[in-house]
């Protein structure tokens, strides 16, 4: 479900781990007052939503807090995350002053905008999933990026770099997405750098070598499956994993493969958003990637303009949960907001 009003507040059901619910800057206090009564532990704040403040400053009276999000905002001071004694789940947007990760010991999950000026990444041993974005180096190597050694996934997006080569050695990472790298040409020494490494999805990388895909699988001996440049790998005769994430879209996969899904074949996936006005609708369609096949209608139920964006690929936790990202901040600059996504079934093959 997506993050909707209920009442007086702004709600957020699909949060993970819990629901939570989001500040507003113009009953700031009402939210705050909400949160400790309820005893919520999930916060999130988005310009789209209301929130303009300059500051956390917020956070410091709602210590309890675990999980924040915060997106479209233009903070000056964030100070206040450090009241957050037992936060483990962060993602903020990249206009903010350095953030200090050393005082959040506790975190397990860090959606990271990189900026240079922030220190203690590496010291954070907690962390068993990084989210990297926009990450630039005039090296276009991953050299100076600092990756805690406890990670169990990484995700890289949007990164200028042209080889995986120069990420440090990670002896428990399970899972790698890397995607619209557009410089990349070459994985690098995956088996080395990664032993354990059982998924890999690089998808959108448009000049990496047609031989990286094979060459890497051929190397990766804990390798379960592999999206490498629009081909699926497979190493062995290991199957598609079951052990999903445990998030909306990990349980819509789950109940996928369950029914008897080959989750490894290409299909239409349909992401679906919602407008007010057909304006804000049109407008959505004409901005859509071009690897989408995007129309709007009127959605008589809902009184409400839906926009279908379709695209054909794998349904992969790592493709469909980074499309969502991508799509949905768009959708809510223009006033509209993200419903779900669907697609057909693709039975397994019988042997």
């Amino acid at each position: 479900m997506p993050i909707v009003y209920e009442g007086r507040f702004i709600r957020w059901p699909d949060m993970v781990p819990a629901p939570g619910l989001g500040l507003e800057s113009s009953c700031l206090e009402e939210c705050i007052q909400e949160i400790n009564r309820s005893h919520i532990t999930g916060v999130f704040g988005s310009s789209v939503w209301g929130f303009y403040e300059s500051d956390l400053n917020a956070l410091a009276r709602v210590p309890h807090v675990e999980t924040i999000h915060f997106w479209d905002v233009d903070l000056k001071n964030v100070d206040g995350l450090y009241a957050l004694a037992g936060l483990t789940r962060f993602s903020v947007h990249p206009k903010r002053p350095a953030v200090d990760f050393s005082r959040l010991p506790k975190l397990k999950q860090l959606g990271l905008h990189h900026k240079p000026q922030d220190q203690g990444v590496r010291d954070l041993l907690a962390l068993e999933l990084l989210d990297c974005w926009r990450y630039r180096d005039s090296s276009k190597t991953f050299r100076n990026l600092e990756v805690p050694p406890n990670l169990v996934e990484l995700r890289i997006n949007w990164a200028n770099c042209e080889t995986l080569e120069g990420l440090p050695y990670l002896p428990h990472l399970q899972r790698l997405g890397v995607h619209r790298c557009r410089n990349l040409r070459s994985l690098g020494p995956l088996a080395e750098l990664f032993p354990r490494l059982e998924h890999l999805v690089v998808d959108a990388c448009g000049k990496l070598e047609d031989q990286e895909g094979p060459r890497v699988v051929s190397q990766l001996s804990s390798l379960k499956h592999a999206w490498v440049k629009n081909r699926q790998h497979v190493a062995g005769s290991k199957s598609f994993p079951t052990d999903f994430a445990k998030d909306h879209n990990g349980e819509a996969l789950r109940r996928m493969h369950e029914g008897g899904d080959d989750l490894s074949r290409a299909r239409d996936i349909d992401f679906r958003f919602v407008f007010p006005d057909q304006a804000q609708a049109q407008a959505f369609v004409q901005q859509a990637p071009d690897k989408f096949k995007a129309s709007f209608s009127w959605l008589e139920e809902e009184s409400m303009w839906q926009v279908i964006a379709k695209r054909h690929m794998v349904p992969s936790h790592f493709g469909i949960t980074g499309i969502e990202s991508v799509l949905t901040k768009k959708a809510e600059q223009l006033g509209g907001k993200h419903t779900g996504w669907n697609c057909s079934q693709v039975p397994k093959r019988l042997a």
